[in-house]
């Protein structure tokens, strides 16, 4: 088992190892279990659903506590993922032309919202429950100086609803 890869689900737990993801009921009975090719598996969990993905790979899945609900691939490289309550995942990936892209899409792979960061490169992405708004936490260089920007997205809007710099680095962003 990786370290970081062994989180809560809702009320019960869920583990990824180099070729396996497990989900465990709170008295440590084996709810799921399956096998996966993932190179760096990780995982993100709301409380009802997980998103498990390759990042610096294309894969993904997303699982309940008792089945696979779907699984796809992408055309760039995942850097980050996160999932809603409801049916939208946000990925951050590698970009062609931009230090990286903001890519949201419903659980079947349909694009819901898409944005390319120009001047930054976000570390940490949070979806809202409703997985229409996205946190992230990116870094950026001015004048040989790092700054941390904190932006809030909604899918409904083209640009960010909220931006702001800071001189601290932040290391994670969530939605409450």
């Amino acid at each position: 088992i990786i370290p970081s890869n062994f989180t809560r689900f809702g009320n019960d737990l869920v583990a990824i190892s180099n070729s396996e993801f497990l989900v465990l009921s709170q008295s440590l009975q084996e709810k799921l279990r399956i096998n996966h090719s993932f190179s760096s598996p990780m995982i993100k969990c709301s409380k009802y659903k997980a998103l498990i993905f390759d990042s610096s790979g294309t894969k993904y899945m997303v699982t309940t506590k008792t089945k696979v609900l779907s699984s796809g691939n992408l055309d760039k490289k995942i850097i980050f993922g996160e999932i809603s309550e409801r049916d939208n995942i946000a990925f951050i990936t590698e970009s062609d032309k931009y230090c990286c892209e903001l890519k949201v899409m419903d659980l079947y792979g349909n694009d819901k919202f898409h944005y390319y960061f120009a001047k930054m490169y976000v570390i940490n992405a949070s979806i809202n429950d409703e997985g229409n708004k996205i946190a992230i936490h990116g870094i950026k260089s001015e004048n040989g100086e790092i700054k941390s920007v904190i932006q809030i997205f909604d899918i409904k809007s083209e640009s960010p609803v909220f931006s702001k710099e800071f001189d601290n680095m932040f290391f994670s962003i969530n939605f409450f």
